[in-house]
């Protein structure tokens, strides 16, 4: 904020107070938070009517650009992170003096240093499932080219879930190391992280952290948790003293005390992992935090556990997040939108990349096997009628049988009208076949035969109505007056 100074009337910044209102919608409340390079308000967002938490950058490092630019990117980083264990960052902001400033979820709790001053050493398990919890959020992190540089109690903040269930936010990226490989900002970052600068709070800096910041990688956090693991248990960090110099120097040459001899209860195996994530040659500690999780997650209740299993699925996934740099989405494919020519599936991508394809090529064969089996039926399907046809003609010639039927009629042949005159008698037949002499006349007689057997031949099929004829001299098939043909008109017939 800005105020006149009373010796030169100059403007002149000044930190927020109760009741000023920043960036035109947060009312400050009070102060919640308080170091060295900034101070945390709780402030109420006057449209939403809902609390956040407003960090803002002390009056005297302003105007210091590295300073700035390492503030900011505490916000950026926080972003990146999608973990549940990570404090949510929802705006970044200035004053009207011109002082950056974060607006920040709000947390109800404490952090664990408080915790620690107020009730002492924790249980094993509830220790270890808080380490666990935080691990999710540093191995997410770790996966993205993060590394936080400052973890200890302080940073790690105690709150509930609306079970009542203990959670674990990760606070204060600020001074946060980006790998080259994650950000091509190895300029920058030179420039923020100086080779002589010491970054981090001494006591749970790990020995390349203290001779060069600049240098240190993931294992540098690997560090810090097992300092954090050893304080939450023991009540203590392992390496104490009362001047800087003093800490620094036992870091650099004192062995890392058992954890036993402040703790008898302790498992050996528990102690083995403590005194592994101490190992002064960053290549004998856990190479990575699915490693330490693996060693831990039978020293927790079942949540931890749980967090244990997530932890593992991020490294044993066989993908890196490398590439997810700012003001960039991440791309489709493998290990957002890595560049890496190596990368390859991991076991898990693997088996539900086998799993997808043999649930497809499965789909596809009972699919066709459906169809196969639906064409085939209908194929060989035979029609059927519902109602009962007369037998076919035993007198059908050749032609007859292979000409083409017609579709069959599902209804009955109608009974002839008993105005239709009966067919003329057999014995009438035979006589004026015997009446013709000539050979003209026989012939034709022939021809005419013959063509009525034809015409016998091709009836119409089954179930059909054919009209009477005189001069095929036969009754209509299924006709109740036909009448059988005497054995002397075949007799005169086949004369």
């Amino acid at each position: 904020m800005l105020s006149a100074s009373q010796e030169t009337g100059e403007p002149v910044r000044t930190l927020p107070q109760r009741g000023d209102v920043l960036v035109g919608k947060y009312r400050v409340d009070r102060v919640i938070g308080d170091g060295g390079m900034c101070i945390v308000y709780a402030a109420e967002h006057l449209q939403l009517e809902d609390w956040v938490a407003i960090k803002v950058l002390r009056t005297e490092w302003v105007d210091r650009p590295e300073v700035v630019e390492r503030f900011l990117r505490e916000g950026k980083t926080a972003t990146r992170i999608r973990s549940e264990h990570v404090v949510r960052t929802f705006d970044v902001g200035t004053l009207d003096d011109g002082t950056p400033c974060l607006v920040m979820e709000y947390l109800v709790g404490s952090d664990l240093d408080a915790l620690l001053t107020a009730n002492g050493p924790l249980p094993v398990p509830a220790a270890v499932d808080y380490l666990l919890q935080a691990g999710e959020a540093i191995g997410e992190a770790h996966q993205l080219g993060i590394v936080h540089r400052d973890l200890k109690p302080a940073n790690l903040f105690l709150t509930h879930r609306a079970d009542g269930s203990p959670w674990i936010k990760v606070l204060d990226f600020g001074i946060s190391k980006l790998a080259p490989r994650a950000l091509a900002l190895t300029g920058r970052d030179l420039a923020l992280t100086g080779t002589h600068s010491i970054m981090g709070s001494p006591r749970y800096m790990s020995p390349e952290q203290m001779r060069s910041s600049m240098e240190v990688d993931h294992r540098a956090d690997i560090w810090a948790l097992g300092v954090i693991l050893h304080e939450l248990i023991a009540g203590q960090p392992p390496f104490d003293g009362e001047t800087m110099p003093e800490i620094c120097a036992n870091i650099l040459q004192s062995p890392a005390p058992p954890l036993t001899t402040l703790c008898p209860d302790v498992l050996p195996d528990m102690e083995a992992v403590v005194l592994r994530c101490l190992e002064k040659d960053p290549a004998k500690r856990f190479q990575n935090l699915g490693e330490l999780a693996a060693a831990l997650r039978e020293f927790g209740t079942p949540a931890g556990r749980a967090s244990a299993h997530r932890i593992m699925g991020i490294f044993q996934s066989g993908a890196t997040m490398y590439g997810r740099t700012s003001g960039q989405m991440p791309e489709s494919g493998p290990a957002w939108g890595s560049t890496d020519p190596t990368w390859r599936p991991g076991p898990r991508k693997r088996r539900s990349l086998v799993r997808t394809v043999g649930i497809a090529l499965g789909s596809t064969a009972i699919v066709a096997c459906g169809a196969i089996t639906a064409m085939f039926a209908l194929r060989h399907a035979t029609p059927t009628s519902t109602s009962a046809a007369p037998a076919p003609s035993p007198v059908l010639s050749w032609e007859a049988q292979v000409a083409p039927s017609a579709p069959p009629t599902l209804t009955s042949a109608p009974t002839p009208s008993a105005s239709i005159e009966p067919p003329p008698a057999a014995s009438e037949t035979a006589s004026a076949a015997s009446a013709s002499a000539s050979a003209s006349a026989s012939a034709d007689a022939k021809k005419s035969k013959h063509g009525s057997a034809k015409a016998r031949g091709a009836a119409a099929p089954t179930g059909a109505s054919v009209p009477s004829s005189d001069s095929l001299q036969t009754p209509p098939r299924g006709s109740a007056t036909a009448a059988p043909t005497s054995s002397e008109s075949l007799f005169e017939e086949r004369k």
